[in-house]
């Protein structure tokens, strides 16, 4: 089975850890479940009556609000508001809280009793015991790739990482087709990267790569035979190459390039690669014994739906379903080659020899 992580993308993506919230829409008067309409959602029956019974428990019993603990909330919030208008009464909130503060205040609502979070949202869980499995039959048919071997997570959305370049620069033939024609002697000093000495976006697509053998040892000595200019950040990399100081950024992600290019920057995105792709999910769990369990699995639920599959695609957050709409002209998912990379634990482990061997072959960031 395919492991695939957003460690990468939801640092470059969340910004600083300090406890930050986001909430969602007005919550609205709850209503009898017949007066639910979900024909958007385009569920089966037995699914709408397993969505409809969730409602009912959650209003009913009066626990109708759903907090995530989770970086990056706010950048879905059309998502949550939609949901919060097909749900009336049930709210969503975020709190930007990661590392041992999570651990920290996970442990503290376990001791007590008192729980406050419903579920986690990101990368790389690795508190699988403080987590349950849930009845997701809208998500039946979700591609492997996109759930964890546990049972427990289950990603809607994803960002997928690909070669920038100035589109007034490169064309035609010329536009990267695979990772290895960055070898191509022509690009030599016309490569920027952001920094791959620390955990970081570039960091971490470099080491899914080599660990899903799409590049190695020998093509990172090729790569820095290319004189690559490496930046402290992959916001300074893709910059330069927007006003044309570079040709390529060695890698970036969608979530990185959709901004800019909406605001028109002349900048194009070579994917899906030809010799692998890497794909970097935004996983959702939810908390075993969590504040608002029906409500939360309705969410859960409903984030595998056509509507809010929809909703992730018209915020540019690549949606995982099969047969759910492109974005921004890019492959579908279900039809691009993914890398089998490693999972969650072997990644963690990778980061520090990793990037000390980057830092050993490239030197450090400049500018």
């Amino acid at each position: 089975m395919k492991h695939l992580f957003r460690a990468a993308s939801a640092m470059a993506v969340a910004g600083a850890l300090a406890l930050t919230a986001a909430c969602g829409g007005s919550a609205g008067t709850t209503v009898g479940a017949d007066q639910l309409d979900l024909t958007p959602l385009k569920v089966d029956a037995s699914t709408a009556a397993h969505l409809k019974d969730l409602y009912t428990k959650a209003t009913d019993g009066g626990d109708t609000k759903i907090v995530a603990y989770m970086q990056g909330w706010e950048q879905y919030q059309k998502v949550w508001e939609a949901f919060e208008k097909r749900f009336p009464g049930i709210t969503t909130k975020g709190l930007a809280i990661n590392g041992p503060e999570l651990s920290t205040k996970l442990s503290t609502e376990r001791s007590s009793g008192k729980h406050v979070g419903s579920l986690l949202g990101g990368p790389d869980f690795q508190r699988k015991d403080m987590l349950r499995t849930l009845d997701l039959p809208a998500a039946a048919t979700l591609d492997p790739a996109y759930r964890e071997d546990s049972g427990v997570f289950y990603a809607p959305t994803t960002t997928v990482w690909g070669i920038e370049y100035n589109s007034e620069k490169v064309t035609g033939a010329d536009v990267p087709k695979k990772w290895a024609d960055l070898l191509d002697p022509k690009w030599k000093g016309r490569i920027v990267a952001g920094d791959a000495t620390t955990p970081s976006a570039t960091s971490g697509t470099l080491i899914r790569l080599y660990g899903g053998h799409a590049i190695d040892d020998a093509w990172l000595d090729r790569l820095k035979a290319q004189d690559v200019t490496f930046k402290s950040s992959l916001e300074i990399a893709d910059q330069a190459v927007a006003r044309g100081e570079f040709d390529i950024l060695l890698t970036t992600l969608s979530d990185f390039y959709f901004p800019s290019k909406t605001k028109g920057a002349p900048i194009g995105f070579a994917f899906p690669l030809e010799d692998g792709n890497v794909s970097t999910p935004t996983y959702f769990a939810a908390l075993k014994d969590g504040a608002a369990p029906e409500a939360t699995e309705l969410l859960m639920n409903w984030l595998f739906t056509a509507e809010a599959q929809q909703a992730f695609a018209g915020i540019n957050a690549l949606p995982t379903m099969p047969g759910a709409p492109a974005v921004q002209g890019l492959v579908p998912l279900d039809q691009v080659k993914l890398l089998d990379i490693p999972g969650p634990e072997e990644i963690t482990s990778l980061w520090d020899p990793m990037t000390a061997k980057f830092k050993d072959v490239f030197g450090s960031p400049k500018g």
